[in-house]
């Protein structure tokens, strides 16, 4: 009773207080809020606090739906029951529709955005069905389904069997390639010259299966008309827009002048070089000597490639699993490299929005300064990096005699490289019975900021007396020491769901490679639009002190072995005298027994003693983030809580 009367006065109390200016002034406020959130319903509001801006939508996007060329309707059939039987697709769902949302505010009318519940039996499910939506069974039995179309006009649609929720971080990138392959304009000719099966290759036998296309070609099939080309050409078709030049090394003289002639005439050319392709093993593809040819080709656009060596980085080599002395461990592979943004030309319009790219066993380009070209690296080694014999990975790397004999030069290595400008052939011969290429201008491509002009035509029939000074348009050249990249592996991780192939990037390889061509091809739009990659924040301490360990140990294993390798000799030749051993001689061989079991107990001790400065850190790491910047906050809460004496409620 007593209680009750207490907050009866107190509440008594609280009603008989005056509202202060500042109390009706904040109340005001808020129905002015309220009002406004009322009045612009339908909108999307939200805050991004992402450092990688996961949930901001990108500028391409943002300039592809708001300039839509005719109506398009999108529908979204999302079983809620999905939702409540896995919450995490019922928050992707809702981050779905969400986007949609947005997408809808920014599309001026011209996109329509409708959801539905596809209960079995229902109309809905049946127009599910009939699209190709794919639904995942649930115990009862039924299906249920989170899946997509867009429609424009006649029958030109686009459909998303199923949004897998491990996918979240592409969303935006699924939506608006579903939207652009809808509303885009007649793509480019994108002409592709390999020696590697990128496009994939078919079972010779049955005429079927085979080898899948690369991922990061497939992509492109969204953006571009992808013309292949055999490695026997001697003109380049005059429709090509673009070339992309795949391991070049094994092509022929009258294939590299039907290059040659493209380039000079004001061609845009994306060229990948590797001294060893990793992918294709011992196959002739895979050897990357540069033939006299090429380096004569090279070397007219202000470039020089070494086929023997690769580069070798101890800074941003990744780590492994690895066989060493046939022991399984985890080490620093010098060889296979994942490069930051801080060897990136980070301003630069191709390196736009990238964060680390992943390259293996890559080569290096030197750059000569050439007259009338712009050379910009793009992209680098860094100081701690050697360039090293092919021997030390081909057939299989040799991890152990890798780490033994690196030394870093202190030399940053260019890894890839833009040239522009007007570029001279290579081969001006006098009379050139090579077919002409083509008499049709390309496109312009715009490069303001670089202050490249369009080429007006691509001057690529050339006169039979031609001189050894043609005459040449301003070309674009992004040259990439690694073919590696572009494989499957080397920058996603793939599962597999409902059927289809889900693919997650660990790196943005395939970003580059939209970036560079985008940036040949004038389309900035095509450039913005790509999966969103959380950015990976490496250690550097942690790398340290792990490189450290893998070198302390390899130091100490070679003088193990050695010791090994001696007295299994000595053990050989005393076996082989066929006498009895005299008491001198066994004692010598429980010395080097003994001697050999001291050295591999050293060894674990040096394993165990670098783990634990590894271990310390990362608990001091973890102690840090999850201890005492918390309490680091409640401190400072406690305080402006202790200072605000002047705030009440009551």
């Amino acid at each position: 009773m007593m209680a009750k009367t207490k907050i009866h006065q107190l509440f008594l109390g609280w009603r008989s207080r005056p509202l202060s200016a500042p109390w009706v002034l904040w109340v005001l406020v808020c129905l002015l809020i309220l009002l406004g959130i009322h009045l612009t319903v339908g909108k999307s509001w939200f805050l991004d606090a992402t450092e990688e801006g996961l949930y901001t939508l990108s500028d391409g996007t943002r300039s592809i739906v708001s300039a839509l060329p005719e109506p398009i309707t999108v529908r979204l059939y999302y079983s809620r029951a999905l939702g409540q039987q896995a919450p995490q697709y019922g928050i992707f769902a809702d981050r779905i529709q969400e986007l949609l949302k947005t997408y809808q505010d920014l599309s001026r009318g011209k996109l329509k955005v409708h959801v539905y519940n596809p209960t079995p039996f229902s109309d809905h499910e049946d127009e599910a069905i009939s699209i190709g939506l794919k639904g995942i069974p649930a115990p009862t039995g039924e299906k249920l389904y989170l899946g997509m179309v867009a429609t424009a006009g006649g029958e030109d649609r686009q459909i998303i069997p199923f949004f897998p929720v491990e996918r979240e971080q592409s969303l935006e990138y699924d939506l608006t390639q579903a939207l652009y392959r809808l509303t885009q304009p007649a793509k480019k000719t994108l002409a592709v010259l390999s020696t590697i099966p990128v496009l994939g290759q078919p079972d010779v036998l049955s005429g079927r299966g085979g080898q899948p296309a690369w991922m990061v070609m497939d992509a492109l099939k969204s953006f571009f008309t992808l013309n292949p080309l055999a490695s026997t050409i001697t003109s380049i078709p005059e429709t090509t827009d673009i070339l992309m030049l795949i391991q070049p090394q094994s092509l022929g003289k009258d294939t590299l002048r039907a290059v040659d002639r493209y380039v000079a005439g004001g061609g845009r050319l994306l060229l990948f070089m590797d001294p060893f392709v990793e992918v294709q093993g011992q196959m002739p593809a895979a050897s990357g000597t540069v033939s006299p040819d090429l380096a004569k080709l090279l070397k007219a656009w202000g470039l020089t490639f070494d086929g023997n060596h690769f580069v070798a980085d101890a800074s941003l080599g990744r780590r492994v699993t690895g066989n060493v002395g046939g022991y399984e461990r985890q080490l620093t592979y010098y060889g296979w490299l994942a490069v930051p943004k801080a060897q990136m030309a980070a301003d630069d319009r191709v390196m736009t929005d990238l964060d680390v790219l992943t390259l293996a066993s890559a080569g290096a380009f030197t750059v000569a300064p050439t007259s009338g070209l712009r050379q910009t690296v793009l992209l680098s080694s860094s100081g701690e990096s050697a360039s090293m014999d092919l021997s030390y990975i081909r057939p299989t790397p040799d991890v152990a005699r890798l780490l033994k004999d690196f030394s870093p030069t202190q030399t940053q290595h260019t890894l890839a490289v833009r040239v522009a400008g007007s570029v001279n052939r290579a081969f001006p011969e006098t009379t050139d019975t090579t077919p002409p290429l083509s008499s049709k201008a390309p496109k312009p491509v715009l490069i303001a900021k670089e202050g490249v002009s369009s080429p007006k035509s691509h001057n690529v029939g050339l006169p039979q007396q031609e001189t050894a000074k043609a005459a040449a348009s301003a070309a674009t050249i992004i040259a990439v020491a690694d073919v590696d990249m572009l494989y499957d592996a080397f920058w996603l991780q793939k599962g597999q769901i409902m059927g289809q192939i889900v693919s997650m990037p660990t790196a943005q390889n395939g970003t580059f490679v939209q970036n560079a061509l985008g940036y040949l091809s004038g389309n900035t739009a095509l450039m913005s639009i790509r999966p969103r990659t959380v950015k990976t924040r490496n250690l550097t301490v942690l790398d340290s002190l792990q490189r450290q360990a893998d070198e302390a140990f390899q130091v100490k294993e070679q003088k193990t072995r050695q010791e090994m390798d001696l007295a299994e000799a000595k053990l050989n030749d005393l076996m082989k005298s066929g006498t009895t051993l005299s008491e001198a001689q066994e004692n010598v061989i429980q010395e080097l027994q003994t001697k050999l079991l001291s050295l591999r107990q050293d060894l674990r001790v040096i394993q165990r003693s670098l783990r634990q400065d590894v271990s310390r850190l990362e608990q001091r790491l973890w102690l840090f983030n999850i201890l005492l910047v918390p309490l680091v906050v409640t401190l400072v809460a406690f305080g402006v809580l202790k200072r605000s004496r002047s705030l009440r409620w009551f």
